[in-house]
């Protein structure tokens, strides 16, 4: 087992935590407790606000107050998430940076899990990525690397794996067209030296900036993966609106590579499958959770046309196809089983 350093918040802590928030007054709170009480202890946690307009404001000062060893806080006119991480990244003091939105949390151990991971990586790997909880549907929860999808993927790339740590080839960021939700924001810890070699996140861009700066951090270095799930990702507690923005951003991606030309038969069936997952992502993300079944049906629909061979979008189109009592029985008989399949999630996470 690798031995962990034991220094505390110093000159240099092994982490820093940016958390980037926007009227988060409702959930600011416990995403920074859940740093707060990790059991490793070099970190601190920079949390810039957003120009928000609610109490995030007196909750951010009020943090920066009463942990000052920890807590740093900035403020800013809005100017979105990507300038707000980048300021966070400005004032990183760490070797390594974290990213929290501010609707996320921490499980306890993920500093701890993550301090064991680096020193276990090459020294050109800039990118850990981890395991994590996605919360769906009023507290159900599913596991990211449980998905076959990305078991298979994992498979096709991993050059080698000590205690659950995954070295990643070059030929992961290509594949990573194929399944970009798997890196979570929540879950990625990249090198602090990376930003300046390939800049800060894309202000221009209003979503998917994240994906974009995963990406070209493959450009030069390598990724790894933690087989361990270290933070849970709320991915149905806001903003639907947000979600269908991202997803339609990374179909007009795929679709605008589609169009240059000059593809395999084995890159183009990645980019059609690229673009239906997200038209399916909007319909099972958005449309179905709001009850806009119309909507969702035609969004799978589409999606279906992209990539007939996507067995989940002729599943999510016949839950929309189905009356609202057996749809909602048969989702919540789906995610209850995952409960099972989530070791790690704390017991209290569960809504009633």
């Amino acid at each position: 087992m690798t031995e962990l350093p034991t220094e505390r918040v110093s000159a240099a802590p092994l982490f820093s935590v940016v958390v980037p928030v926007y009227n988060g007054a409702c959930s600011l709170a416990q995403t920074l407790d859940s740093v707060l009480q990790q059991t490793w202890e070099a970190y601190e946690i920079i949390v810039v606000n957003d120009g928000s307009t609610d109490a995030t404001g007196a909750i951010v000062d009020d943090y920066a107050q009463r942990y000052p060893d920890r807590v740093e806080a900035y403020h800013q006119a809005n100017a979105g998430v990507a300038m707000a991480r980048n300021v966070g990244i400005a004032a990183a003091r760490g070797t390594w940076v974290a990213f929290l939105d501010a609707d996320d949390v921490f499980l306890p151990r993920a500093l701890e899990l993550r301090a064991r991971a680096v020193a276990l990586i090459s020294e050109d790997t800039s990118l850990l990525f981890t395991d994590y909880f996605t919360e769906r549907f009023a507290g159900y929860v599913r596991r990211m690397a449980s998905a076959g999808a990305f078991q298979r993927l994992l498979l096709a790339v991993t050059e080698s794996e000590v205690d659950g740590v995954h070295q990643l080839s070059s030929e992961f960021d290509k594949k990573l067209l194929d399944l970009p939700s798997c890196i979570g924001t929540a879950a990625v810890t990249l090198r602090r030296s990376v930003f300046d070699e390939v800049g800060d996140f894309d202000t221009t861009k209003q979503v998917s900036e994240d994906v974009d700066m995963w990406h070209r951090s493959q450009r030069r270095h390598r990724a790894a993966f933690l087989d361990a799930p270290t933070g849970v990702y709320a991915q149905y507690r806001g903003a639907p609106i947000k979600y269908e923005g991202i997803h339609r951003e990374r179909a007009a991606q795929a679709e605008t590579i589609l169009e240059q030309g000059g593809h395999s038969r084995r890159e183009r069936r990645a980019l059609r499958r690229r673009v239906a997952n997200a038209y399916m992502s909007i319909a099972y993300k958005t449309r179905i959770p709001q009850g806009d079944l119309p909507g969702a049906r035609e969004l799978l629909r589409r999606a279906i046309w992209w990539s007939p061979t996507m067995v989940e979008s002729w599943r999510q189109l016949l839950v929309a196809s189905l009356p609202p009592r057996l749809r909602r029985i048969l989702l919540e008989t789906r995610y209850r089983r995952t409960r099972i399949a989530c070791p790690g999630l704390p017991q209290d996470f569960y809504k009633p």
